[in-house]
Order: C-alpha cells, then sequence, then structure tokens
C-alpha cells in the first residue's frame, strides 16, 4: 500500500509523529529492579530477575543498600568522603564476584546496571529508589541472609512489598 502526500505540512507533520514515536520507543526501556544482599535467596531471585530479558527493550538494575560507615569518632570531610568510597568499592567488589558466582562468564546480555547506595535505613532507600527510577517490577528474595532462618519473609521484602509504586515478584527460599 502506498499513500501519496502533496502538502509538505502534512509530511512535516507526519515526521514529526514518527520520530516522536521511534524516540519514545527508545525511552520505553522495562526496568527490572533487584534489591539484593549476596545472599542464597537474593542469588535465586537474581536468576529469575535475568529470565526477564529475554522480553525486548527490559534491563535488569541491581541495587544493594549497605548503611553509612560509623563516624562515631568525628571525623574530617575528607575522611568520611574516603570511607564512603572505600565501602562502595568494597560493595561493588562483591557486587562483581555475586555476578560471577551466579552467572559465571556468561553475564547475562544486556549487562545489568549496578547501584550501590549508602545509607542508614536500606528499606527505606530501596523505596526512594523505586520511587525515582519506576522500574516495571521489582524482584526480591523472600528472605535475606538474617539470623532468623525460621521468619518466613525478610523484614525488607515486607517493606518493598508494602510500599512498592510498582509489581514485586518475591521468589521463594530454596529447598534444603
Amino acid at each position: 500500500m502506498r499513500i501519496f502526500i502533496q502538502n509538505h505540512a502534512v509530511i512535516s507533520f507526519y515526521m514529526e509523529v514518527i520520530v516522536f514515536i521511534f524516540v519514545a520507543m527508545e525511552f520505553h526501556t522495562k526496568i527490572i529492579l533487584h534489591p539484593t544482599d549476596f545472599s542464597e535467596n537474593s542469588a535465586n531471585a537474581l536468576h529469575t530477575a535475568a529470565e526477564f530479558l529475554a522480553i525486548p527493550k527490559t534491563r535488569l538494575v541491581i541495587i544493594h543498600v549497605d548503611e553509612l560507615p560509623d563516624i562515631s569518632d568525628n571525623p574530617s570531610a575528607d575522611e568520611i568522603d574516603k570511607r564512603n568510597r572505600e565501602k562502595k568499592n568494597e560493595i561493588l567488589e562483591k557486587m562483581v564476584q555475586y555476578l560471577r558466582n551466579n552467572f559465571g562468564s556468561n553475564e547475562p546480555i544486556p549487562v545489568p546496571e549496578k547501584i550501590i547506595r549508602l545509607h542508614s535505613t536500606p528499606y527505606k532507600d530501596i523505596i526512594d529508589y523505586i520511587i525515582k527510577i519506576e522500574p516495571y517490577m521489582v524482584v526480591v528474595g523472600q528472605k535475606g541472609d538474617s539470623e532468623i532462618k525460621h521468619i518466613a519473609m525478610g523484614n525488607i521484602t515486607l517493606h518493598i512489598l508494602e510500599k512498592a509504586t510498582c509489581p514485586v515478584l518475591v521468589v521463594p527460599s530454596p529447598r534444603n
């Protein structure tokens, strides 16, 4: 089917519409957010989250929120920055190892984006990040690596379920 348009204004309008559609499609990426504490439960959720990468225009964002470094000794601002950088580098190495342990050299494509945040309350920072990036879905482990093994669902997971502004997929713990 061919359409002949003789009016340049109409051609210009259709070109603008086509450009808008392509731009909108480019920015309409589905983000799968995976909060992790690097536990075995989180690893199961990571594998589930990676399966969503089969959906076109989907990307995986892995976030780890850790507590702020101790500043009870009243360090200078430069020392606080140094401690924060050291803590972030330590966590980044953990995250790289986490991906390597779970995928080996077959890291998912597209390569997951790694986000490291330092905050006093991890669940609040995760919720703030969910609100900020508006993910398509959050994929989280049923419970973290806590000392209390008999609890059915972790505290952070419960907070995410209660406060998230998007669907949350809770991946159950592996059976022993």
